[in-house]
């Protein structure tokens, strides 16, 4: 299955470039305008409508969909652990729906807020230039310059992706949270580019019964103290080696920023 926020930015990029010639054709325009005119379009235009006039709704519409569908996974999982223990399950499935939707909800007003923002940013240069008396070549050289053809570009794009895995993440523990005896496997790539943390928690031998809400907390807690010998990628010898050493893990960011791992209920 293809990561959801893969396919939504390979789309917003599509959209995106549209919107930049667009603004190409429009920053010609605007040269033969008169101040007057400028700043009327200036106070009328708005981008970020005009990116979802080109589709963008439907884009997002899909990347919330999955955040949907995460939750009902989650809480699917929770119903097949305790299928044949019906005495056991201790959910309050309305509830935890409820504070997963405001969860969801959220995370999509923050990402259309930065999509919003720099939409804003892009309107700001293209007025700035055409204010100043740059030709058309020269605003689109510099906007292509400031923003490539994405308008959504790097931190912006692993903040929202980070998001989404909070999301997942904060979901699972949320939904066995009146099952203290739960145990979680720690899943997700296996590589040279794991953090001691991760690679950790991957290799450890408990990782095959899985571990509890607890004992993840206890872990992370001896990690930040240096109490653990953790697995370092040895860049000459190709392979991990074991040193104490500290190391960032906290059960909503798990390995840290941009980290590829998750949990999945045992």
């Amino acid at each position: 299955m293809a990561d959801i926020f893969d396919v939504f930015y390979k789309e917003l990029d599509s959209l995106s470039e549209k919107l930049f010639f667009d603004i190409e054709k429009l920053g010609t325009r605007l040269s033969s305008l008169s101040d007057t005119e400028i700043v009327a379009l200036g106070r009328q235009i708005d981008l970020f409508a005009e990116l979802q006039n080109k589709g963008f709704n439907t884009s997002f519409q899909k990347l919330m969909n999955g955040y949907d569908t995460q939750a009902e996974e989650v809480v699917n999982r929770y119903r097949s652990i305790f299928a044949d223990k019906p005495e056991l399950a201790r959910l309050n499935i309305d509830a935890v729906a409820n504070e997963l939707q405001l969860l969801r909800d959220l995370d999509g007003e923050a990402l259309l807020g930065s999509l919003a923002s720099e939409s804003k940013k892009l309107e700001s240069s293209l007025f700035r230039g055409i204010i100043a008396g740059e030709t058309s070549t020269q605003i689109g050289n510099r906007i292509k310059a400031q923003f490539g053809k994405q308008i959504l570009t790097g931190d912006a794009r692993m903040i929202a992706r980070d998001a989404f895995s909070e999301f997942s993440r904060t979901s699972t523990f949320k939904v066995f949270d009146n099952v203290p005896e739960q145990r979680f496997r720690y899943v997700g790539s296996r590589d040279k580019a794991n953090r001691p943390a991760c690679r950790f928690l991957l290799d450890n031998q408990k990782n095959r019964r899985g571990y509890t809400k607890a004992e993840l907390k206890a872990i992370g807690k001896q990690m930040r103290k240096g109490e653990l010998a953790l697995p370092t990628f040895d860049t000459k010898k190709k392979v991990f080696i074991k040193k104490k050493q500290k190391a960032e893990f906290t059960l909503k960011r798990f390995g840290g920023h941009n980290c590829r791992h998750t949990i999945v209920a045992v």
